[in-house]
């Protein structure tokens, strides 16, 4: 799966469901994917809008990059995936497509308009939870 920067807000800054999952990602249950690109923004996001230190951000940085894997997606210029009404949610498509995820977690409506795409579900955090319940990978007593 690929997070956007809003699942790692939530997961970081509030205990719901993006936080569950991000215990998943932790605990190696979910094999998250990331790219410099994805990890950079979040550390801008921390810093600019939620009052981080440089310091605290950055350690986010390197424990989320730590868990995931991070891809380096290679697209030239006219490879580039332009579909999401955002430019800036493109990062996200080509990290997910370059990586081959089987989810996208969002609750971006840009992001969430184009499920599916290219074989990748684009789903809510809630979304995402209930097909891993329905999927046997989590236990509904484990949220």
């Amino acid at each position: 799966m690929v997070g956007d920067t809003n699942f790692w807000v939530s997961a970081i800054v509030g205990r719901g469901r993006c936080y569950k999952l991000s215990q998943l990602i932790f605990e190696g249950k979910i094999h998250h994917f990331t790219s410099l690109k994805l990890l950079y923004e979040l550390t801008d996001v921390l810093r600019r809008h939620f009052g981080y230190s440089d310091a605290a951000a950055y350690s986010w940085y390197k424990n989320i990059g730590a868990i995931s894997t991070v891809v380096y997606p290679e697209f030239s210029v006219l490879e580039q995936i332009q579909a999401s009404r955002n430019h800036a949610d493109n990062s996200l498509l080509e990290c997910a497509v370059f990586a081959c995820a089987d989810y996208l977690v969002t609750r971006d409506k840009d992001l969430l308009v184009l499920h599916p795409f290219s074989g990748i579900q684009i789903v809510t955090p809630e979304d995402f939870l209930e097909d891993l319940i329905q999927l046997g990978v989590v236990a509904l007593r484990q949220l």
